[in-house]
């Protein structure tokens, strides 16, 4: 017969609080409160207090104590029947120790990695990475470097703002002045920046159709606005859809994968190295072998 049973407010919900702030007495600790049992399962006061924080009222602790027991009830009630229904077929002492093993190997490997790998990249392996593997890298999409700054129209433009914009970095001052003004009222600012964007990127910041695959070429500067924003976009360079993507864009991606290799190559050589260290050692023998 299935039996649980919960705290309600009264002397075991008094009990609860006082508890919660202070340790039960050695008498008690032995097993601690029980707030609910599922057949020969046992939720015990303990395993819950960690999980209210302190300075909640007593009405908000009994609420998390009771939620937390009915969820663990439906939990263990699923177990129990699971554990009666478990066939051989399963094998899950074997799933188990599996599992385990997997787990200390992958945690004594990620030891291993942050101990001894040096995820250091220097640009000539950079370069040399991209150099074999670039064809990989064909751009689904056209990719930009710009100038793109989308202002609220509640925001008062400084009077020497489309000065600054019109010279662009003909100016530094003034173009510097342009990128500080922006990175304080602007929603986007792209101004001064090297980095490459996608066309999606660009097009997601500006009013629909705007910016297309077909029109991208020719609208190198321009600025309107409309009922929410001021829109001031200027192209420096593009790259269309299919080409390959230049070094600084998937650099990220490339750092990434180049570390990977490296971890794998690093795990793969200490793996060599203890299998030959112990079987020098005599702690390795195979018996399929003549």
């Amino acid at each position: 017969m299935t039996k649980f049973f919960l705290l309600k407010l009264s002397v075991w919900g008094v009990l609860f609080l006082v508890s919660a702030c202070q340790p039960l007495p050695d008498t008690t600790k032995q097993e601690g409160i029980l707030v609910a049992q599922v057949h020969d399962k046992k939720l015990y006061l303990d395993k819950i207090r960690g999980f209210i924080p302190s300075g909640t009222s007593a009405e908000d602790s009994l609420m998390t104590l009771n939620a937390y027991a009915q969820r663990w009830i439906r939990e263990a009630l699923m177990l129990h029947l699971a554990e009666e229904n478990i066939t051989e077929e399963w094998k899950i002492e074997e799933l188990v120790e599996d599992y385990r093993a997997s787990l200390v190997r992958h945690n004594y490997e990620q030891v291993l990695v942050e101990t001894l790998l040096d995820s250091t990249i220097s640009d000539q392996e950079l370069r040399t990475f991209y150099d074999r593997n670039k064809a990989q890298y064909e751009l689904e999409t056209a990719i930009v470097r710009c100038d793109l700054i989308k202002i609220p129209r509640n925001v008062r433009l400084l009077p020497d703002f489309e000065e600054w914009w019109k010279e662009g970095k003909k100016s530094y001052t003034g173009y510097k002045k342009l990128s500080s003004f922006c990175k304080l009222n602007a929603e986007v600012s792209i101004v001064n920046d090297t980095a490459w964007y996608s066309l999606d990127q660009l097009s997601s910041a500006l009013p629909k159709g705007t910016l297309t695959e077909q029109n991208i070429k020719s609208k190198q500067e321009w600025t309107q606005m409309d009922e929410q924003y001021h829109y001031f976009f200027r192209v420096y360079d593009v790259i269309q859809k299919k080409s390959i993507a230049p070094l600084s864009y998937i650099e990220d991606q490339a750092k990434r994968f180049i570390l990977k290799q490296k971890k794998e190559e690093l795990l793969k050589k200490f793996k060599d190295d203890l299998y030959q260290k112990e079987l020098v050692a005599r702690n390795v023998k195979i018996f399929t072998e003549k």
